[in-house]
């Protein structure tokens, strides 16, 4: 089947965007709480003022500052204000070269905008990777992923076909032409210190390709991690949580189409990865608690920020079938030096979003998935136990059952005998015959003279014997002799 990627087939496989702005309290509305969350943080401009409001920033504190006080405030708004000026320089550099691009070409907005409006971002990521000695894993918790367009996401969009409705259209895998994502942690062979801590250790290789083979846990956009197969440097990466697409200043309104469906394709495949990760931990219905991503676009100068979230999941009988939105929260010029440096805004505070509340996300919802896991493998040991020792009861109880019915067939057979013993052996009251006849053979002497044959006999070998009372006492015999006169 071929692949496709526009509105038409975005929506039939339940991904749909909107180009217009929507403030964050909206949002909200729409997206959820978190969506909410994520739009202030990244829109939060406090920190950049510039210099007509730090001036009177100063004048009213130094009204209401007390004097012991009043030299720290001034450092602050000192400090405040060197921000802002690195800030003013570093738009002013990029709206020249944006101001400078003629050619009708997509790698020089590309090229402006990974070596300038992300320059700080991707160098922090480039220095920490292959980082391994000691004070090098303090640093794990703080680290992003920076990757250019150079690979499609095959696995994702798997997964998101998987969440689509039954007979959409199969979507082209996305390839973002930049995206930031958090890195795979090479395996140690004897784990210390940081690296033992699940904020690190979760991200390892190893547990990542544990959750993918026993909890069904899709981590990496790219590739299998429990394939089998080593797995190279360059797909190290799991969790991608920003997209960036870019077109130049020249093309028409389909390709700007075009670039707002890819950015739709590559968010709800970074959605898709999200949804493989809480299916198990996250009730189906409660989306609203599933972490949004971030997407830019980029044509020519002008930029869109956008937020995009899982909007639902309901369970049919093919499976879990998602939807997604993803819509627009900001938009700019790079023609003007005001929303430049808004833009370099957004691009720090996205960078904190990462590290202290998406990272830190992503780490608790494995703890989960570790902790159903070994308490999974308790409880099956536990009935298993429970199963092993039913088993031996039963078969206890059966054995006395059989010994009791051996023992209860053996007083039968052992009752019979006796029953006919005394039929054979005892008389009955009516029995005339038996007591005639015994009492015949009481009266006759016909055996009189072999019994007294036999008694001298006897007589003669005691004499023989002469056992002398002295010496040995006198045996039973002796005593019924002279009992009987015959001593």
């Amino acid at each position: 089947m071929s692949r496709v990627l526009n509105r038409k087939s975005l929506e039939e496989n339940g991904v749909t965007f909107d180009i217009n702005v929507m403030e964050p309290q909206k949002l909200g509305e729409r997206l959820g709480h978190e969506a909410e969350i994520l739009a202030e943080c990244l829109l939060d401009f406090r920190w950049f003022a510039p210099k007509e409001k730090a001036n009177d920033l100063v004048k009213s504190e130094s009204r209401k500052v007390p004097k012991e006080l009043l030299r720290m405030s001034r450092a602050r708004i000192n400090e405040d204000r060197d921000q802002h000026s690195k800030l003013h320089k570093k738009a002013a550099r990029i709206n020249e070269r944006a101001m400078n691009i003629v050619a009708k070409i997509e790698d020089r907005w590309l090229e402006l905008v990974r070596d300038y409006i992300f320059k700080e971002l991707t160098k922090r990521a480039r220095s920490s990777e292959g980082a391994s000695d000691y004070y090098g894993t303090r640093d794990l918790n703080e680290r992003v992923r920076v990757e250019c367009g150079w690979s499609e996401w095959k696995a994702s969009s798997s997964l998101l076909a998987a969440t689509s409705p039954p007979r959409a259209p199969r979507l082209t895998s996305p390839k973002p032409d930049f995206y930031l994502s958090l890195p795979i942690i090479e395996n140690s062979d004897e784990p210390r210190g940081f690296e033992r801590f699940h904020a690190v250790s979760n991200f390892s290789k190893s547990n990542l390709e544990n959750m993918e083979r026993d909890r069904g846990v899709i981590s990496n956009p790219l590739v299998s991690l429990s394939r089998g197969k080593e797995i190279e440097e360059k797909h190290l990466l799991c969790f991608p949580c920003t997209v960036l697409e870019a077109k130049h200043h020249g093309v028409d309104n389909s390709a700007i189409q075009k670039c707002y469906c890819q950015a739709a394709n590559g968010a709800a495949n970074a959605l898709a990865l999200l949804n493989s990760l809480t299916m198990d931990i996250i009730a189906t219905e409660s989306v609203e608690n599933i972490l949004p991503v971030v997407a830019f676009t980029f044509i020519g100068h002008q930029s869109r920020l956008w937020v995009a979230s899982i909007v639902s999941r309901k369970e049919s009988d093919m499976g879990i079938v998602a939807g997604y939105h993803m819509q627009c929260i900001w938009r700019g010029s790079m023609r003007y030096e005001d929303s430049v440096m808004e833009l370099c805004c957004i691009v720090e505070n996205l960078e904190r979003w990462i590290i202290d509340n998406f990272r830190p996300w992503v780490s608790g919802v494995l703890d989960c998935h570790r902790y159903d896991a070994s308490f999974g493998e308790g409880i099956e040991d536990e009935e298993e136990e429970e199963e092993e020792e039913e088993e031996e009861e039963e078969e206890e109880e059966e054995e006395e059952e059989d010994e009791d019915e051996d023992e209860g067939e053996g007083e039968g057979d052992e009752e019979e005998e006796e029953r006919a013993w005394d039929e054979d052996w005892y008389l009955s009251s009516d029995d005339t015959s038996i007591g005639e006849e015994s009492e015949s053979y009481s009266d006759s002497d016909d055996d009189l003279p072999g019994y007294e044959s036999d008694i001298g006999r006897v007589d003669s070998l005691m004499e023989e014997l002469t056992l002398a009372p002295t010496k040995r006492s006198p045996n039973k015999f002796t005593k019924e002799r002279k009992l009987r006169g015959l001593d």
